[in-house]
């Protein structure tokens, strides 16, 4: 069975909020990022690529990044029109891919496509216009690894 999509012609592009533990900003998370795009995902093994985020329509900043629990004392968001404007215009489109994992009930896997393939590696290009499409704050709700 197929990963499920989200359907973006259903939900407020405006209002709808990703959000991804880590400062996009950081000069080693292009790396990090590549690197993370790249791994097997064992739950969805339909999905080759795709980077983990949070994600559920209707939910705040605040629900998703208490529901993130992140040790990173940074936090990357963006609103969907933001990432949807950022990869057009590098002639890409977002998918995000319904993929709830046991402790993150709202957890998706974010794809970028291209003619309506899946990118397999993102290429600077790529990387800027996501980064682009980020903003960071402080984490509230961090959860500090011992």
């Amino acid at each position: 069975m197929a990963t499920p999509e989200v359907d973006f012609s259903q939900v407020s592009l405006l209002t709808e909020l990703v959000l991804r533990g880590g400062d996009v900003h950081d000069p080693r998370a292009r790396e990090i990022l590549q690197e993370q795009y790249t791994r097997v995902n064992r739950s969805y093994p339909d999905l080759s690529v795709g980077l983990s985020c949070l994600f559920r329509p209707g939910a705040s900043f605040d629900e998703l990044a208490h529901e993130g629990s992140y040790p990173n004392a940074r936090l990357s968001v963006t609103i969907t029109q933001r990432l949807h404007d950022e990869l057009a215009a590098i002639g890409c489109e977002l998918a995000l891919y319904i993929t709830p994992v046991p402790r993150f009930p709202d957890h998706h896997t974010l794809v970028v496509k291209r003619l309506g393939g899946v990118e397999t590696t993102l290429r600077d290009e790529v990387l800027d216009a996501l980064i682009r499409a980020m903003i960071t704050v402080s984490n509230p709700y961090r959860q500090r690894k011992y």
